[in-house]
């Protein structure tokens, strides 16, 4: 049996479509900072989102990827200290978002 704990997240990988649209978003809407691109040669085929700490958000494309309810990886959980301000920064950047609610858990979630 192993000694080894685990830390921490290291990075979750999503698949988008359009990497730009994907980057566009993550960058500009909710400000997190791109660590590097992925390239095959001179083709763009993906990058990392840095989440701070050694935590990352590992993008690739994927031209037939569409969002559906039966995904095994349903969402992505980002932890802010004011979703108030959070919530009002993606809609001024016309970015639709839900209301601020309580999840299952008991957490605030938008």
């Amino acid at each position: 049996m192993s000694t080894a704990t685990i830390r921490q997240v290291a990075h979750v990988c999503i698949f988008a479509h359009d990497l730009q649209v994907t980057q566009d978003f993550y960058r500009d809407v909710l400000g997190l900072e791109k660590a590097f691109d992925f390239k095959r040669g001179e083709d763009w085929i993906g990058f990392y989102l840095d989440l701070g700490g050694r935590s990352f958000i590992e993008v690739f494309r994927k031209a037939e990827s569409r969002f559906a309810e039966t995904d095994q990886i349903n969402h992505i959980c980002l932890e802010t200290e004011d979703l108030d301000g959070l919530i009002a920064g993606v809609r001024a950047k016309g970015v639709a978002i839900t209301d601020k609610k309580r999840g299952a858990d008991g957490t605030w979630q938008a």
